[in-house]
């Protein structure tokens, strides 16, 4: 099989698994987030293996990262997320699951106040875009823009 009729297949699937992944959020193709859309198949297995009302949050980094400081970092971040209870699933650096909501409300709730919106200088662009995603039955999740971890 060539490379070109793999890169097909692939395709094929992953359009396929954005489609499950529209239809388990109940939203249009459209509406998915590219992240989502990037890592799909990552995004789906996580999903289906994970407890009814347990949480992910999929995290779209800006790059380059905007933070010039020591120790204000990419990797501080996921650092924390990972040391406050959250699996770095697939070691993706983007795509982060809890055991509990109250597990991820602790971890946000602790980020340092320099990964949030600089409301004091508009032109420093965020750390980047999350959203959670929440499974509420065997066959459907919530997904919602979780803009209160970077951008308020």
């Amino acid at each position: 099989m060539s490379s070109m009729s793999l890169n097909t297949e692939d395709s094929k699937n992953s359009v396929n698994t954005v489609k499950k992944l529209a239809k388990m959020f109940s939203l249009g193709l459209r509406d998915i987030p590219d992240v989502i859309k990037e890592n799909a198949n990552k995004v789906l297995e996580v999903i289906e293996n994970m407890c009814i009302d347990d949480p992910i949050v999929i995290i779209k980094w800006t790059v380059p990262f905007p933070r010039n400081v020591r120790g204000q970092t990419e990797r501080s971040l996921i650092n924390h997320i990972v040391t406050n209870g959250g699996t770095n699933e697939f070691n993706s650096n983007v795509i982060f699951s809890f055991r509990s909501g109250r597990q991820l409300t602790n971890c946000v709730n602790g980020l340092p106040l320099w990964c949030r919106h600089d409301r004091v200088n508009p032109n420093v662009p965020d750390v980047g875009y999350c959203y959670r995603a929440t499974r509420v039955s065997e066959r459907s999740a919530d997904l919602e823009v979780y803009s209160l971890v970077f951008n308020i």
